[in-house]
């Protein structure tokens, strides 16, 4: 009960802090914080909900999806039954192999997209030797740089990816520095090498390849990419 009113609150005031700052957060008609907001509230309704040390895939997901129905504005029955039918993609080959992933995307992104998509793992790859770096700052610069780009590219997609890849940080970052936060056993359990690990890429990778996917919607990416994220480090 006390993690479910403490992810309450949570909730109010981030909802609040959002739209107090809207103008602040978009660039003409592209939300910098929306998609990575969602991502983080969606892993924090999942733990509020369930021990995720003792929880399997499926329970995850049944939780994920609930979160992810519960903030869709359309055909929630519709929108439910097509994430229950979604068919999950295994992203454990890329967890330490990112640059497979990169040359295997050349047959989804156009240049100009894949030469953004190389920059933000570029940046992952340069906070390993300098931690000091502030990588949502760097995420800020490569949204703003996408939007002010005059280049032919689906803008949004990338947006929304650096959006995720930024607040994906942050949570794993929390995740590892506090004792208390749910997900902290998998670093007590194993060694990570933070913030550098491709393994917090998946959630990103995951949202790339579902919105390429004919048919899939931005909810249905996002909701992929929570849940991805929230089975990281399972087997």
């Amino acid at each position: 009960m006390k993690n479910l009113f403490l992810f309450s609150v949570f909730i109010i005031l981030a909802l609040a802090e959002f739209s107090c700052n809207k103008s602040e957060l978009t660039t003409d008609s592209y939300d910098f914080e929306k998609a990575g907001q969602i991502h983080n509230a969606a892993l924090d309704y999942l733990t509020s909900k369930i021990d995720v040390s003792k929880a399997s895939k499926e329970e995850i997901y049944a939780q994920i999806v609930d979160f992810s129905v519960s903030q869709f504005k359309g055909n929630k029955v519709a929108f439910r039954k097509e994430l229950l039918e979604l068919e999950h993609k295994d992203y454990s080959q890329y967890c330490c192999e990112i640059d497979l992933w990169l040359k295997e995307s050349k047959t989804r992104l156009n240049e100009v997209e894949h030469e953004y998509i190389n920059k933000m793992v570029s940046t992952f790859k340069d906070m390993k030797i300098n931690p000091s770096i502030d990588f949502a700052e760097e995420m800020l610069v490569l949204q703003k740089n996408v939007v002010a780009d005059k280049r032919a590219f689906r803008k949004e997609m990338l947006v929304n990816t650096f959006s995720i890849a930024k607040y994906s940080n942050q949570y794993w970052k929390q995740a590892n520095e506090e004792t208390d936060h749910p997900y902290n056993h998998l670093f007590q359990a194993k060694s990570f090498n933070f913030p550098f690990t491709t393994c917090q890429l998946r959630d990103i990778i995951a949202y790339n390849d579902s919105i390429h996917t004919p048919g899939t919607s931005v909810e249905t990416a996002t909701n992929e990419a929570a849940y991805q994220s929230a089975i990281c480090q399972m087997p």
